[in-house]
């Protein structure tokens, strides 16, 4: 199992652990309290009806607190996938950004080369006296069509 199974499978059986004791008590509670009134009040069934009635309620709400706590519990994972989703979709696009960036900096830097490897040979045609090339012809004096 995976660690995040090991803490699922825990918390659910918190969760059915103290439901289940909470029903337990209410019910020993409701007994208990409602023979005891029975007892003292001398009004047999009335008090055990009511506190078996009473634990019933109360079991019913511990019932509806965790309907509430599984929900908000499946809300959570929810966000917290949708989160981890946009995490890595966010990494993937600043992935991809960066190699873009890479790109044009790879092109930049090409031309910047290929000026400066023009630039050196004026220079050098300049400091031998040659004559400056047109850049509108080609080697063989032909004029380069753009």
């Amino acid at each position: 199992m995976k660690k995040n199974d090991n803490w699922t499978f825990l918390r659910n059986i918190n969760i059915a652990l103290s439901f289940g004791l909470s029903v337990v008590v209410y019910l020993l509670a409701g007994y208990y309290l409602g023979n005891w009134l029975d007892n003292k009040f001398n009004a047999t069934p009335f008090f055990l009806i009511t506190g078996l009635l009473g634990a019933a309620v109360l079991i019913f709400r511990a019932f509806l607190e965790l309907v509430k706590i599984l929900d908000h519990s499946q809300e959570l994972e929810k966000r917290l996938q949708e989160e981890h989703i946009s995490k890595e979709e966010l990494r993937k696009r600043k992935v991809i950004e960066a190699r873009e960036s890479l790109d044009h900096a790879k092109r930049t830097l090409t031309d910047f080369e290929d000026m400066v490897i023009q630039k050196e040979r004026e220079a050098l045609r300049r400091i031998r006296g040659e004559k400056e090339e047109d850049p509108s012809i080609d080697s063989r004096n032909k004029l380069k069509k753009f």
